[in-house]
């Protein structure tokens, strides 16, 4: 069988990186009104549900299942006579990797969405370090703390069901690349790297537990800090990117000529599909996320007239109250 060599595409390189940062930033977005949501405490199950799982689903869906597939389509395996040998993917096992990547995300958001801190705004937040704290130290002890231990310890402490759910997400974009090879149709023998295969489940788990963590925790510490949202975007990226390109480059491809192989979907096919189907869940997440936002505002609406109306309404007794004893 022949050796083929590996050529590394810069274009689909970048379009891999775009995708997984996007993705990442629309998860990140989709999880901060999943959060307000929550606050509101007047969503139904259902309503979370449906946000929670296009949060799975733009990170699982277009972010561990779409990228996979662009970063297979930056690589070019060519034949040592010069000949181009196109990699071919099977239908069934693609989607059934679909399927699979954001079921297993939507667990791991969910667990870690249960987070003691995600739950509660700043000031709650704020009080259960006291109400925790004061166990051990007295009031003036908490008071004399600097600011930067006190955020600290409020970042770190009973991180769980943070780093339980970071496994599970880690857990799924690893199983992506074994779904993804399994699905892949070559007339020849992968073989694999095992050192480059742990580098590449390393690399998942840390980004993300790493990822939720910033997602679930430190987000909900400072929800209106921009730059918060930029690193945890960018740790999904390394995260998602660098095991997809790990897990990928642990890959030899042996080209045996005399081998048949069924017909599958083309790389380009492919590559069309994941973009056909990014834009689909981007324009599904906007579309429930402004009617989210319209319910949102009609309720507060709602509130700032009933609100008005009481004002009137007591302004109007002590006008009353007023013309009252003016005229007695």
């Amino acid at each position: 069988m022949e050796h083929l060599s590996v050529e590394i595409r810069a274009t689909w390189v970048v379009l891999s990186i775009a995708f997984a940062f996007l993705s990442t930033h629309a998860a990140v977005a989709l999880c901060e009104q999943y959060r307000y949501a929550i606050l509101s405490k007047s969503r139904s199950f259902l309503h979370l549900t449906g946000i929670l799982t296009f949060v799975a689903a733009t990170f699982g869906g277009i972010g561990c299942w779409g990228v996979f597939f662009l970063v297979m389509a930056s690589f070019r395996l060519r034949r040592p006579v010069g000949d181009i040998i196109v990699v071919q993917f099977d239908a069934g096992q693609v989607s059934a990797a679909a399927f699979i990547t954001l079921a297993i995300s939507l667990v791991g958001f969910y667990v870690a969405s249960t987070d003691e801190c995600f739950n509660r705004n700043r000031k709650d937040i704020m009080e259960l370090f006291i109400s925790r704290t004061s166990k051990t130290h007295t009031i003036g002890e908490i008071k004399r703390m600097g600011r930067i231990k006190i955020l600290t310890n409020v970042c770190t402490s009973s991180l769980e069901r943070v780093v339980c759910g970071g496994l599970i997400v880690g857990g799924a974009l690893s199983l992506m690349n074994r779904l993804g090879f399994e699905a892949t149709v070559f007339p020849g023998e992968i073989e694999e790297n095992t050192g480059f295969i742990a580098l590449s489940v390393i690399i998942s788990m840390l980004g993300g537990v790493g990822g939720c963590w910033v997602f679930f925790r430190v987000l909900s510490v400072f929800p209106t800090n921009e730059y918060i949202r930029t690193i945890v975007s960018g740790i999904g990226t390394v995260m998602v990117c660098g095991s997809h390109y790990a897990a990928i480059a642990s890959l030899t491809f042996r080209f045996d000529p005399n081998k048949d192989v069924d017909d599958a979907i083309q790389y380009a096919t492919m590559v069309l599909s994941v973009l056909v189907v990014s834009v689909l869940l981007s324009f599904l997440a906007m579309v429930y996320v402004l009617v989210d936002l319209r319910w949102w505002l009609l309720q507060t609406s709602n509130q700032l007239h009933l609100a008005d109306r009481a004002l009137l309404s007591l302004l109007n007794r002590d006008h009353n109250d007023r013309h009252m004893l003016m005229m007695g």
